[in-house]
C-alpha cells in the first residue's frame, strides 16, 4: 500500500518508522508544515537512517500519487479549522485517512453534526473513509480496557490512567498555553475546562461502555492542582518557576448509579 506521512512532530516521528518498518507499506510522500524541513530526508526527520525521500510543501503533488492512505499527525489543537481543511482535501482526493488529530472523530455518534456532515460528504465524494485514533486518546483507553474485561470477573470499576512528564513532550507552547505549566494557579489553562476534557476523554468512556454493554447515566469531570514547589529548567522549553503550575490530576467519569464506573484518569507534571 503506498502511504505518505502528515506532519513530523511528535506523532509524525514514529509513525514514519512504523511505516518504514511494516512490510505491506511503501512510504512515498512526507509533508512538512515549515520551510526549514522542505528537502530533508523523511528518515533524517525520523531519527533513523536516510530512506532517498524528501520532505515536501507540496501536498497537492503527495496526493496526486494515488495514494491508499494518508497518516494526518499534524496538530488540530491551535489550527482546527485549517487541520479540517487538510483532512476533507485527502478524503475528496480518494485517500483513506487515519489520523491521532482530530478528537471530535474518535466516536462517530459523539461528533458535531456540522462537522461530521462535511467528513461524510468528503467521503463519498471521493470514496474514502476516515479512523481516527491514537494511544491516549485511543487505544489505551478504548481497545485495551474491553479486551481485558473479557479476562476478569467481579469488575466493580474500569480506570485508564496515565501518568506523563511534560518536560519530556516537544510541542513548547502547548505545554505552557495549553495545558498550562509555569502558569499562575489563579488562571485554570484551557486543556482543564470540562468542556474541553469531555471533548477528548468522554469519546473514550462512552467507547469502553459501549464494548462491555452499559449505559452510563452521565460524565463528569473533577481536577486537582499543585504548584511548583521550585523553578525548574525544562530542556528545549526554559524556566518554569516556582509557584506556577507544576502538576494536575484530572479524571473523566463515566457514572453509573452515582458512582464513577468507567474512568479515564491523568497525572501529569512539568517535573519528575
Amino acid at each position: 500500500m503506498k502511504v505518505a506521512v502528515w506532519g513530523t512532530g511528535n506523532v509524525g516521528r514514529p509513525a514514519i518508522r512504523a511505516v518504514l518498518n511494516h512490510a505491506q507499506l511503501e512510504l512515498v510522500g512526507v509533508i512538512v508544515s515549515s520551510e526549514a524541513k522542505v528537502g530533508r530526508d523523511a528518515g533524517e526527520l525520523a531519527g533513523v537512517a536516510p530512506v532517498g525521500l524528501k520532505a515536501t510543501l507540496d501536498y497537492d503533488a503527495v496526493l496526486a500519487q494515488g495514494l491508499d492512505a494518508m497518516i494526518y499527525t499534524a496538530s488540530a489543537d491551535i489550527r482546527p479549522d485549517e487541520a479540517l481543511a487538510d483532512l476533507l482535501t485527502c478524503l475528496r482526493a480518494g485517500c483513506n485517512v487515519v489520523s491521532t488529530s482530530f478528537y471530535d472523530f474518535l466516536h462517530p455518534a459523539l461528533a458535531p453534526r456540522e462537522s461530521m456532515d462535511k467528513v461524510e460528504a468528503a467521503c463519498q465524494e471521493g470514496k474514502a473513509s476516515l479512523f481516527v485514533s491514537g494511544i491516549d486518546p485511543g487505544w489505551a483507553m478504548d481497545i485495551m480496557p474491553v479486551f481485558g474485561s473479557g479476562m476478569v470477573s467481579g469488575i466493580t470499576q474500569i480506570r485508564c490512567q496515565e501518568i506523563f512528564n511534560y518536560a519530556l513532550y516537544d510541542a513548547p507552547d502547548i505545554v505552557r498555553y495549553v495545558i498550562g505549566f509555569g502558569q499562575p494557579m489563579e488562571e485554570l489553562p484551557l486543556m482543564l475546562h470540562s468542556e474541553v476534557l469531555l471533548k477528548i476523554w468522554e469519546p473514550m468512556v462512552r467507547l469502553v461502555a459501549q464494548g462491555v454493554n452499559v449505559e452510563l447515566d452521565e460524565v463528569t469531570t473533577q481536577v486537582e492542582r499543585r504548584p511548583l514547589e521550585k523553578s525548574v529548567d525544562v530542556k528545549g522549553m526554559g524556566t518554569f518557576e516556582k509557584g506556577g503550575q507544576g502538576a494536575f490530576r484530572f479524571e473523566v467519569m463515566g457514572m453509573k448509579n452515582g458512582k464513577p464506573l468507567i474512568v479515564a484518569e491523568h497525572i501529569t507534571r512539568i517535573d519528575a
